[in-house]
This record gives structure tokens, sequence and C-alpha cells, in this order.
């Protein structure tokens, strides 16, 4: 950010000059921005940093998204990725004009790279990152399809070559300009981390391909897939899991990591062959997830001395055995 923006703070002041020169150095140090190392110190609250940017650039300046609607073709024309990388979103517009919500209306190539993806005009509004991050999620996930409509538009056409479309770190919200075949997996994991599921299931029958989610340790059948598509829908789990697609008489196992939203999901992903093709089982470990401490997972007073003592032995081993989805795994982190 330029020098008079920092004037503009001290004269209003929100900074004096010693502040503003131990921020200074430890930039020069670092390499850190100096707004950033401004708001790390607690100098000066982003709120503030952006209200004085927004009067220097005369660029309107919105404290709260919430109520922002986003245009209905921003998310099929703009990839999640790319509006999360540079946190912008569309928050209205007028006249054929986008207006975009920005933290940093600095960094303008972003700004013109999105005015090219959309065909439109598009103007700046100054917003605090955590509400365009907030509001990108929201608009994201609403605009993510539902498990039968993207079943309406398959064909036998949509079940070619999409082994080869995979992210190293794929973000379930993103769709827009997807294969079919990604945009229904994508769909269906999202709908499982929606609900809370531990487990996706990919169950053949001779007839379809069943969905079904693990959920509190119970098994529940959801979405009924056509069969013509089991096979490309098994492969594109293969491919995330890095497993071999042309390997069907083996059991495999393969992992990969998602992105929804802010958070980030590891998969763990097996696949068994049976008479009707192969069975997939994807197990869903969100690191988001709450971690709990001993004495919030249900144990008796006499049972939680008993772990802590065990726990803390210098030799032995303890077993934590359970069936699916009974919480050996949070019982392990909270120890």
């Amino acid at each position: 950010m330029r020098i008079p923006l920092f004037n503009d703070l001290i004269d209003q002041g929100l900074l004096n000059e010693e502040q503003l020169n131990e921020c200074q150095e430890e930039e020069r140090a670092t390499g850190k921005a100096l707004d950033k190392v401004l708001r790390e110190k607690g100098f000066v609250t982003e709120s503030a940093l952006l209200e004085v940017l927004s009067k220097r650039l005369h660029i309107p300046y919105v404290e709260d998204l919430a109520d922002s609607d986003v245009p209905s073709d921003f998310t099929q024309l703009v990839p999640a990725q790319f509006a999360r990388t540079y946190n912008l979103i569309a928050v209205g517009e007028v006249a054929g004009v986008l207006q975009v919500a920005t933290c940093d209306p600095l960094d303008v190539q972003p700004m013109d790279d999105l005015a090219a993806m959309v065909a439109r005009v598009v103007e700046p509004v100054i917003a605090p990152r955590a509400e365009i991050t907030a509001l990108i999620n929201r608009a994201y996930q609403k605009s993510s399809a539902d498990v039968d409509e993207l079943l309406e538009g398959l064909d036998e056409d949509d079940l070619i070559g999409i082994a080869a479309e995979i992210d190293e770190t794929e973000d379930v919200l993103d769709i827009a300009n997807k294969a079919p075949i990604i945009k229904l997996m994508n769909t269906i994991m999202f709908e499982a981390l929606k609900i809370r599921a531990s487990d996706i299931h990919l169950q053949p029958f001779p007839d379809r391909l069943q969905v079904r989610y693990r959920i509190d340790g119970i098994l529940y059948d959801s979405k009924v897939i056509p069969k013509k598509i089991q096979e490309a829908l098994v492969s594109r789990v293969k491919v995330m899991g890095k497993m071999d697609i042309a390997e069907r008489r083996l059991p495999q196992d393969g992992r990969t990591s998602l992105k929804i939203g802010d958070g980030d999901v590891d998969v763990r992903i097996s696949s068994v062959p049976t008479s009707h093709g192969e069975r997939i089982v994807m197990r869903l470990l969100d690191k988001s997830a709450r971690l709990y401490e001993l004495t919030q997972i249900g144990l008796d007073e006499h049972n939680h001395k008993l772990i802590r003592r065990l726990i803390t032995s210098s030799h032995g081993i303890l077993l934590v055995t359970g069936p699916t989805g009974s919480g050996k795994k949070t019982s392990l982190y909270a120890a």
C-alpha cells in the first residue's frame, strides 16, 4: 500500500509515528506487507484501514455483506478457486456494471482477469476479508447442483476421458467448467459433508449403483445412480485416490485431500471387486472438526482416571476398539 494511506492514519489519530516506524522496520526485516504488520501488532484494525483506503481511493466501503446477492451467473463463470485465491466476489450489478467486493483494491490484475471471465465492466467495492470469504462460501455452496439435477444431464458421451481431469487439492464447491461426472462426484461428497457423514459407500447392484452415507455409525441409503454411469463414477473416485483404474480384480487403497470452502478434508478410499462391479468406500476425515477434551467424551470419573493413568504409563499397549463410527479417533485425539 502507498505511504499516503499511512499518513492519513496518522492524521486521523489512528496511528503514531513510533508505531509506523516499528512496523516499517519489521517490514524490511521480514518482507511482510506493511498493512499486515500493522494489523498483526494490533496498531490498526482491518476495518479502520479499509475505511481510510476507501476515502482515499473514492471507492465505496461495505462492512457487512450478509444481505448481498451474488448474480446468478457469477459462480458458473468464475471458478471458486479463483474467487478464493484473490478474495473477489460479485455483490451486485447496476446497468450492466458488476460490483465486485475486494479487500485489496490496489491489486488490479485479478480484477482485469475477472472482467474478462464475466465479459462485463467491473467496479470494486471494498469489504473486510472475512465478509468476502463468508459470501464466497455461501455463493458456491448454493450453486452446487443437486445430484438428481446432475443425473438428468448425463449421457454416454459424458463417460469419456474423465480420468485425466483432476486437481491436486480440489474444492468440492467448485463445479464451474467441470465435466458432468466430476460435478456429480463433487456434489455427492459435498452432500456427505453437509450432513456430517463419516463415510460414503458406492454399492453396486445388478441394475444400479446405490449411494449410502454413514451417519453416527448407521448406514443410510441415499441417491440411486444409473448403472450406465457406474464405471465412470468409480473411475473418477479411483483417479482422485491415485489408484489404478485398469485394475478391477484386486482390492485397492488410496487417499486424497479435498477443500470445501475454507476447510480441508482428508479422504481414505478403498475399492473391493464384487460380482456387480467395484464397491467403493470413502472415509471422510474433516481436519476442521472440533477436537474434544478427554473430559468431554462421556467418561465417568473412574474411567477418566483410569485412562489418564494408562496413557501416562511408560510401558504396555492400549487398544482402542469399536465398530465404524463409534468414536475411536475422537477418543484418541482427546487423549
